[in-house]
């Protein structure tokens, strides 16, 4: 006696789901790696530039090189699993965003990468009296900056309230 086997042609196309989803989620971590090395960027970028720190300035030079190299990987990557996997409109969307979002960490990357070599560019001259030791100013809106823009958007307060839906 003859079995019929009916398979739907996504069934076909993904044979492997739970190694689709271990790829993905590969993806996914080396996209935090990324953010994390950007996210040291921009700190050591700040202590260069605050601190007159040459060795950080250095370092970001090093982790740009590595943040390139995560742009690269992650980019081929995502387009293999669209072009192999043939994903869902949800898994689409996602490969999508953390492509583009990928784009903008490196972008982010070399911005913290240009202000590196700023730093070491003025490093022979002496600070500027406003970012002296006694410029608690300038020190204290970079913090006040840095903590709202780690914040989540507050609706119904300042500048968030325009967009609340």
């Amino acid at each position: 006696m003859r079995q019929i086997i009916c398979i739907t042609s996504l069934e076909a196309s993904r044979p492997a789901e739970p190694q689709f989803e271990r790829q993905i989620r590969r993806v996914q971590r080396d996209v935090l790696r990324m953010g994390a090395l950007v996210e040291n960027s921009c700190l050591l970028a700040r202590k260069a530039l605050f601190d007159r720190d040459l060795d950080a300035a250095r370092q970001i030079a090093i982790q740009d090189k590595q943040v390139d190299q995560f742009y690269r990987q992650i980019e081929v990557e995502c387009v293999n699993l669209m072009a192999l996997q043939t994903p869902v409109n949800q898994e689409l969307r996602l490969l999508s965003a953390m492509m583009q979002l990928v784009r903008d960490l490196e972008r982010i990357g070399d911005y913290a990468d240009d202000l590196g070599e700023i730093a070491i560019k003025l490093f022979p001259y002496p600070p500027h009296p406003l970012y002296g030791a006694d410029s608690g100013d300038v020190r204290s809106l970079s913090c006040h900056a840095s903590h709202e823009f780690s914040s989540p958007i507050r609706f119904g307060r300042g500048v968030g309230a325009r967009y609340q839906v």
